[in-house]
């Protein structure tokens, strides 16, 4: 009885040794699978993190002027009130050669129902040309919003928050103005 007891203790142990064996050996296999398509080339950077530092090249856009340079980076202003709406914020912009992020964080009261805050970019050509950049969203005491492209506005250096009626996406042009800065100097 003593040696049934014994046998079966045994074959608990080998068990237990041939799935941790199993398990290692998986993992081994996975791992090395997993690093064999990982070069470390210099600065301890893979092959995989250098390809995703290096930009894509910019589709064209029709109407927008496309620049495959790297101008401008991380491009902070304050927005003051433009209206009898007593109110401030602040707009950055960033261009990483593939990406354009447009932000505006604003502190605005609310709007009557059936209006809302729309952000706009503005080009000072003549005519003005606009893009709309989205309708500000609340989060928590404030405005936000973000805007991305694959395009760079450089050329688009103010920006505006206006007062819009209707629904988002009816507006070509500005609204009342409550909003603006420059990103010129």
């Amino acid at each position: 009885m003593h040696n049934k007891h014994f046998m079966k203790k045994n074959n608990l142990f080998i068990l237990l040794f041939l799935l941790i064996l199993v398990a290692a050996t998986g993992f081994f296999i996975f791992s090395n699978d997993f690093r064999e398509n990982e070069v470390i080339v210099e600065n301890n950077k893979s092959v995989q993190d250098i390809e995703r530092e290096t930009p894509l090249p910019i589709p064209p856009i029709d109407g927008i002027n496309i620049k495959e340079t790297n101008e401008y980076r991380n491009e902070k202003i304050d927005l003051v009130s433009s209206g009898q709406i007593r109110a401030g914020g602040i707009a950055t912009r960033d261009f990483d050669g593939h990406t354009f992020i447009h932000t505006i964080v604003a502190d605005i009261p609310a709007v009557p129902e059936g209006e809302f805050y729309q952000g706009w970019l503005v080009k000072n050509s003549e005519p003005n040309e606009y893009i709309p950049t989205g309708q500000l969203e609340r989060k928590g005491a404030g405005l936000e919003l973000v805007y991305t492209a694959i395009a760079d506005f450089i050329d688009f250096s103010d920006v505006l928050v206006t007062i819009e009626s209707g629904h988002y996406g009816d507006s070509v042009v500005p609204g009342e103005k409550v909003l603006s800065g420059s990103f010129k100097e």
